[in-house]
């Protein structure tokens, strides 16, 4: 029911303006409370915000009718809105529309829930115990073994600051998403001028118009004029059906959506005092795994129980090796801190084997992809879809908006029987009749609006109907005025089931209505018996033959005439629109008015215009097509308009391109069995004349073929559809926020360019994250075959504690940062999707991390066990064969250097020297250790540094330092990390980490090994590439590139690629499919169209 119809009922139920009931509050006081209110020199200050506040929240009727007519009070009213100047004071007064979520994440709860980790607990209580003993025992305190331990404090600090400081900065991230998420565009009447604001600008007191597919962004109330106005507040109240709001029913909750009608809401509340608002200050930003992320959980939990088998093994070796050497079980409390820094060790081996940093990568990867992505027009509302559009294999696009510019233009007509190859004007009407009729229609049967500011004209609203507002500027003729004086008696809003949209009028002159009504021209057509021709003269048409739901009509005389044109316009890639009126008699109106349905109405039409309307295809969507057909994407054109205008549009945007692609209309899908359409879909590119069922049936037919879709979605009746896909794809511009609460990601600019941006970042983040689980996996993979080996052979702790946490912060939280910030190269869109099961680790990695695998662990067991053989550096000689009892380091023995005699005996020597000769070989032995321990550390981190460079690059890419320079988060972590390695061994600090500063020459050697391995991963993979070349090896390495061909005219293949068997079979699949449909097509009467 319209309204304006229940007017005076909603002014005394609602505002209580009968006199009897009006309830005039105090001056400065509340009506309910009696209490002072905030700005009480101001009309909105008698009522306060939490009167409010109550009434919208108990939906309380009483409550309402005691506060008055809000008119009043809040300084506003439902045709001019609220005075702009005082949008601050209100704001002041009632509160901000600015929603507050339950606090997130503090940096200290994220430090504390590092700290909950079992293995980093188990090292903290091991290192209290250590330096607790190191203090308290006499021979250990001498030699501050204490400070092993609060050295391990420091550097377990120095794991989890990082750690949660890479947690915290994601927060911030997902905040700002989740705060994104909570601005939408709303429509308001303010000082009499429709205006778009974003929602946190909204007050109490301001007029918001409400159409189909809207959410509500406040509290409020429904005022006239409204019609039909069905709201979904499922998303509260856990009711699925919509409520119709009417005078007995006016309260409107924020966080609801618009399912039906149109209307107008005063805001009564704000913020925090709004539905929503409250439900949001209770639910915390919890940020779900992403598939991905639980793949690479699975994978570290498998990592993580190798490492735990070898740090059992390495303790329990270590421990035997200690009781031989002793002779007996510990005893001493030096022989017991000795087990604990065994027992140390094996914790530290599975702290650096637990791969934590694999699904930190992928959070990273994800918070930074999403801010950048949002420069590139695509806000992320999904994390999954991140990962998902990246496998993407089709895409379902619009064409209105996304494929073309959305700026439409009228640009030919039929008017008073004369086919205009222009726009039409003032100069081209037969009669004032039908210039009124089309004004009037125009502008009635519209919710769209202009906003001019400075010379500059902005469009709100459907774009077609802009398109039509704009010619009637063009002819100097204002559309407000004519909105303003028609009475409005009911509307029957378009849809894309309908595809067209009419409102009802009262005539001021007489008991009579007229019904105005556009919409798709042969549609509108078909339920027309007449036309306005030469002169405004009323021809009858003949009926239509046909009696389809949509399709062209064939008839005779004027209308096959018109059908003709409406074909000759589509076919020019015009959008055809079709005006006509009705008038229809006061007891036939009212009666549909009564029964809420104006659809009977829509019979019996008189034509008063065919409009062409132009929307040009956007620069470089041809070309972002053959980089998707490149990239082994198939993108589809999903349309509601004529077929005729679709393959236009589709052959510009070389969508069509070979004679055998599919384009069928929706009465012949829809007529269609599953069956007979699954064989077709690999050739299908067009779906004109479509309705959202139909794009959410082959959305789900493509996604049972094993199609990983992204849809786009515009429309409140796309939500099932955008649900379905396996990324939604919901326009910014032009879509509800019904359609973009339903989507993973927001088109920002409506650019089809924009979506191929999305795969591309998509395939970026999975990328990224191959190449940082390629880089983690080799560090363990030789973290823990040398610890083990270096155990079992009675080699001691190659690498310490301290070391070896170090090694874990550069692979695990600096490492995550470096490589999952790599940005999206050019060379991702020449490769094929990922597959939905496809494994992390592909051949290629494999073959990289044996290469390096082999390579590193060389030169370790090679300084394990072979380094004193070949070294002439004392340091890393085996102990004196004359125990001098002296040693200093990197000098010769000075019993040597004294006497120059190796056959002296002990008891010579130490006559000669008085030395203490007991002591000798252990400090000999620890000295050698320790130079070779520290050149193995150092060689070890190099190592790492240089294969983090290898992995920027996956597969068989030569050039691993492409685009290295422009990306300054990999050059600060390479750089911070190199810094703190030369702090670590040149610096005092060396002897916590328990390694001896090197000479430029050792640091040369060390680089120099490190750089090796840069120079092992480009001869693997030019040897790799001989192999391939000659056919070896090539069923293990799949070729990544994508291979999108299409079958020819004649059934071959076309030169340039070659047809894999997935595209035999769908291209088989096609043809038999064309041979059933053919079969049924005779009782089916069905018209498959081949573009």
């Amino acid at each position: 029911m319209d309204g304006r119809s229940e007017m005076k009922g909603v002014e005394s139920a609602l505002t209580g303006s009968g006199e009897k009931n009006m309830v005039r509050p105090r001056e400065g006081e509340d009506v309910e409370t009696g209490r002072p209110v905030v700005g009480g020199g101001q009309p909105w200050g008698l009522v306060s915000p939490e009167s409010l506040e109550a009434v919208c929240k108990e939906r309380n009727m009483e409550g309402l009718a005691k506060l008055g007519e809000l008119e009043v009070p809040l300084a506003t009213s439902a045709a001019e809105g609220i005075d702009p100047s005082t949008v601050g004071e209100r704001q002041e007064g009632f509160g901000e529309n600015v929603l507050h979520r339950a606090p997130g994440t503090t940096y200290l709860q994220l430090v504390a829930q590092q700290l909950k980790d079992p293995m980093l607990m188990l090292l903290i209580a091991a290192a209290t115990v250590s330096t607790v003993l190191g203090a308290a025992l006499p021979e250990e305190r001498e030699e501050a073994a204490y400070i092993d331990g609060i050295a391990i404090w420091f550097a377990v600090l120095v794991v989890v600051g990082v750690g949660a400081g890479n947690d915290y900065h994601k927060e911030l991230q997902f905040r700002k998403l989740n705060a994104a998420k909570d601005i939408l565009q709303t429509k308001v009447v303010r000082g009499g001028q429709q205006l778009v604001v974003e929602s946190p600008g909204l007050v109490v007191g301001d007029i918001v118009i409400l159409e189909t597919g809207d959410k509500i962004p406040a509290d409020g109330i429904i005022v006239p004029p409204y019609r039909m106005l069905s709201i979904d507040e499922s998303a509260l109240t856990g009711e699925s059906d919509a409520v119709h709001k009417s005078a007995e029913e006016p309260f409107i909750i924020s966080g609801s959506q618009v399912v039906e009608g149109e209307g107008r809401m005063m805001v009564l509340a704000v913020g925090a005092r709004t539905e929503w608002g409250r439900l949001l200050a209770l639910t915390g930003g919890e940020t779900d795994s992403t598939p991905l992320q639980e793949k690479l959980t699975g994978v570290a939990a498998l990592v993580a129980k190798v490492g735990l088998s070898v740090a059992v093994a390495c303790f329990i070796v270590l421990f035997i090796f200690l009781c031989v050497e002793i002779g007996a079980f510990p005893t001493s409390g030096a022989q017991w801190m000795e087990v604990l820094d065994f027992f140390l060790y094996a914790v530290t081996i599975v702290v650096v084997a637990v791969p934590e940093g694999l699904p930190l990568a992928v959070t990273i990867s994800l918070a930074y992809s999403m801010r950048k992505m949002m420069a590139d027009n695509n806000f992320v509302r999904h994390l999954a879809a991140c990962e998902t559009m990246g496998g993407a294999t089709c895409i379902c696009t619009d064409k209105t908006g996304t494929l073309t510019e959305n700026r439409m233009t009228v640009v030919e007509a039929w008017l008073g029987g004369g086919h205009l190859r222009r726009a039409p004007t003032t100069a081209d009407m037969p009669t004032d009749e039908v210039f009124n009729s089309l004004t009037v229609g125009i502008a009635t049967n519209s919710t769209a609006f202009l906003v001019e500011e400075g010379g500059e004209v902005e469009m709100v609203g459907n774009r077609t109907e802009c398109a039509l507002l704009l010619m009637l500027r063009g002819w100097g003729v204002g559309y407000q005025p004519l909105r303003e004086a028609a009475e409005v008696a009911a509307v029957a809003t378009f849809s894309s089931d309908r595809k067209r949209a009419s409102v009802l009028l009262k005539d001021g002159s007489s008991p009579a209505y007229t019904l105005h009504t556009k919409g798709a021209a042969e549609i509108v057509l078909r339920r027309c018996s007449g036309a306005l021709l030469k002169g405004g003269t009323f021809e009858q048409l003949s009926p239509p033959t046909s009696s389809g739901d949509d399709g062209a009509q064939q008839g005779a005389g004027t209308r096959a005439e018109l059908e003709a044109l409406i074909t000759t316009m589509a076919s020019c890639g015009l959008r055809t629109l079709a005006i006509a009126k009705r008038t229809v008699g006061a007891e036939e109106a009212e009666a549909c008015v009564k029964s809420g349905s104006i659809g009977a109405l829509e019979d019996g039409l008189t034509l008063v215009a065919l409009l062409g309307i132009k929307d040009p295809v956007r620069a470089g969507v041809p070309d972002t097509v053959d980089i998707c057909r490149d990239a082994g994407i198939a993108v589809k054109m999903v349309t509601g308009d004529n077929l005729h205008t679709a393959k236009h549009i589709a052959r510009e945007c070389r969508l069509l391109r070979d004679d055998d692609a599919l384009c069928l209309d929706g009465p012949t899908f829809r007529a269609m069995t599953d069956e007979q359409l699954l064989p077709l879909l690999p050739r299908l590119e067009v779906l004109a004349r479509s309705q959202p069922a139909d794009k959410h049936r082959l959305v789900s037919l493509l996604r049972q073929q094993g199609e990983v879709v992204a849809v786009t979605g515009d429309g409140t009746n796309d939500a099932p559809a955008l649900k379905e896909a396996d990324v939604g794809l919901a326009m910014g511009i032009c879509g509800t926020d019904v359609a973009k609460e339903a989507s993973d990601i927001v088109i920002l600019d409506d650019n089809f360019g924009s979506i191929i941006k999305a795969v591309q970042w998509g395939r970026c983040i999975f990328g990224n994250i191959r190449k940082f689980l390629q880089f983690q996996l080799t560090v363990n993979l030789v973290a823990l075959t040398v610890a083990f080996a270096a155990a079992v052979t009675g080699r001691g702790i190659p690498l310490t504690v301290l070391q070896l946490l170090w090694v874990n912060l550069i692979m695990d939280s600096l490492a995550a940062l470096a490589l999952a910030t790599e940005n999206p190269t050019s060379d991702l869109l020449r490769q094929r999707p990922h597959g939905r099961r496809e494994s992390l680790l592909t051949p290629y990695m494999k073959y990289h991390i044996l290469v390096q695998m082999l390579y590193q662990l060389a030169w370790m067991m090679f300084f394990l066990y072979g380094l004193s053989a070949v070294s002439s550096n004392p340091a890393y000689q085996p102990p004196c064969r004359i125990s001098c009892g002296q040693w200093v380091p990197d000098t010769e023995c000075v019993v040597e250097v004294a006497t120059k005699d190796e056959e002296a005996g002990l008891e010579g020597c130490t006559a000669a020297l008085g030395l203490n000769v007991a002591h000798h070989n252990e400090r000999v032995e620890e000295a050698a250790l320790l130079g070779r321990n520290s050149f193995l550390f150092n060689t070890f981190i190099f190592m790492q540094l240089f294969n983090e460079i290898n992995s920027r690059k996956l597969g068989d890419q030569l050039n691993i330092f492409d685009g290295i320079w422009r990306n300054p988060v990999f050059l600060s972590v390479i750089a911070i990390t190199l810094a703190f390695q030369v702090i670590i061994i040149q610096t005092p600090v060396s002897s916590v980490f328990h390694v001896q500063p090197q000479t430029w020459q050792e640091w040369l050697i060390a680089v120099g090994i490190g750089a090796g391995s840069t120079i092992a991963c480009l001869l693997s993979k030019l040897l790799l590439r001989l192999m391939l070349r000659f056919g070896c090896c090539s069923s293990c390495f799949p070729d990544k590139r994508a291979h999108v061909t299409r079958p020819s005219a004649d059934g071959g293949t076309p030169a340039g690629g070659e047809e894999t068997s997935s595209m035999k079979d769908a291209h088989n699949a096609g043809e038999n499919g064309e041979e059933e449909y053919a079969k049924g097509e005779d009782s089916l009467r069905l018209h498959v169209q081949i573009a």
